[in-house]
C-alpha cells in the first residue's frame, strides 16, 4: 500500500509526528513494533514533560498512540527487515510484503548499549536487565546493581530502591553526569551505596544464574540483579542500504528541520543528532513535530 508517509517508531518522537501528520490530513502509518517502543515505555516517573505534574512513560505513550489514531495515523507493529527508495518512492520491507511511501519519518531511537563482560549475553534475562521499570519488581528484597552515572542510571536505582534490600550504583567515572535533583535524591536514599571510580571485569554465576560481579580492583559485591543504564547506539539498521549521512558516534545527521541528506527521509528523536545530542522526551516529541511539518512540505511541493 502507498502512504503519504511511513512512520518508524512508537516513542514520543515518532508518535508527535504522526499526531501532526494526521492533522494535516496525510494518508499516514506508524510502525511501533518490537525494537521501536522507544526509551519513554521505560520511564517509571515523568515529571519534566508539559502538562503532567508526573505520569508514568508507559501512560504517556498510550495518551500520544490515542491522539495519533483519533486524527486517521494507522499503527501497526511489524518487524522491518529493511528500508529502500526507487526514485522518489520508498520501501518498507516486512518478511514477505512490504508498504511504500513518499516520505520517511524516521524515529526509531536506540538500543540498549552493552557491558562487554563476559557471559553477559547468556545472564541476560538470569539476573542481567537493560530496564529497572520492566524487570525491578522481580528483585524485591534482593540484592541488586546498576551500572552508569547518568540520569537514567539515578533513575534505575531510585525505582529498584522501591523494590529491594540494597541497591549498588556502579560508576567507571568519579562523580554523576545525571541531573542534580536525581543525583540529590540517589545520595540522600539509605539504600543506595555509590561505588565510584569502578568498573565490573566479571560476573560470578551460581547455577546459571548471577550470584555477584567483581570490580576491577578485585572486590566482590553480592547481587542478584544488575541492571546496565550506559546509554544506547542508535538504532539504524533498518536503513544501511540507504545513502543516509551519520555523526562520527552513529546518529542520523539532520538539519534544524529534521531533513537528511537524502530527500523525502527526515529523522527524530533518539536517532538522530537533533538539539546537539540533548536527548529527552520533550525534545523528542518537538523533533519528532518539527519532522512531520518539513514532510508535509516536502508532499506539497512535491504534489505540483
Amino acid at each position: 500500500m502507498l502512504y503519504d508517509t511511513i512512520i518508524i517508531g512508537g516513542g514520543a518522537a515518532g508518535l508527535s509526528a504522526a499526531l501532526y501528520n494526521g492533522r494535516y490530513g496525510h494518508k499516514t502509518l506508524a510502525l511501533i513494533g518490537e525494537g521501536f517502543e522507544g526509551s519513554t515505555m521505560e520511564t517509571w516517573g515523568v515529571e519534566n514533560y508539559p502538562g503532567y505534574l508526573s505520569i508514568n512513560g508507559t501512560d504517556l505513550i498510550e495518551v500520544l498512540k490515542k491522539q495519533a489514531q483519533n486524527v486517521g495515523a494507522e499503527l501497526k507493529e511489524k518487524y522491518i527487515h529493511h528500508i529502500s527508495k526507487k526514485g522518489k518512492i520508498f520501501s518498507v520491507h516486512y518478511n514477505n510484503h512490504y508498504d511504500e511511501a513518499k516520505t520517511i519519518i524516521y524515529a526509531a531511537g536506540t538500543m540498549r548499549r552493552k557491558l562487554g563482560v563476559p557471559n553477559e549475553d547468556i545472564l541476560k534475562g538470569k539476573g542481567i536487565s537493560y530496564c529497572a521499570t520492566c524487570d525491578g519488581p522481580l528483585f524485591r528484597n534482593k540484592l541488586v546493581g546498576v551500572v552508569g552515572g547518568g540520569d537514567s542510571a539515578a533513575k534505575a536505582a531510585l525505582i529498584l530502591a522501591e523494590y529491594t534490600e540494597k541497591v549498588y550504583i556502579i560508576i567507571r567515572e568519579e562523580s554523576f553526569t545525571a541531573e542534580p535533583i536525581n543525583i540529590q535524591r540517589a545520595s540522600e536514599n539509605p539504600k543506595i551505596e555509590v561505588l565510584f571510580n569502578s568498573h565490573i571485569d566479571e560476573f560470578i554465576e551460581n547455577n546459571g544464574m548471577l550470584a555477584g560481579a567483581k570490580l576491577h580492583t578485585g572486590k566482590i559485591i553480592d547481587l542478584v540483579g544488575l541492571f546496565i543504564e550506559i546509554g544506547g547506539v542508535a538504532n539504524t539498521e533498518p536503513i544501511k542500504k540507504l545513502n543516509v549521512e551519520y555523526t562520527k558516534n552513529g546518529y542520523i545527521k539532520v538539519d534544524c528541520t529534521g531533513e537528511t541528506n537524502l530527500a523525502g527521509f527526515f529523522a527524530a528523536g533518539d536517532v538522530s543528532d537533533a538539539f546537539g545530542g540533548f536527548k529527552q522526551i520533550i525534545t523528542a516529541a518537538a523533533g519528532g513535530v518539527v519532522a512531520s511539518h518539513s514532510a508535509h512540505n516536502y508532499l506539497v511541493k512535491n504534489s505540483k
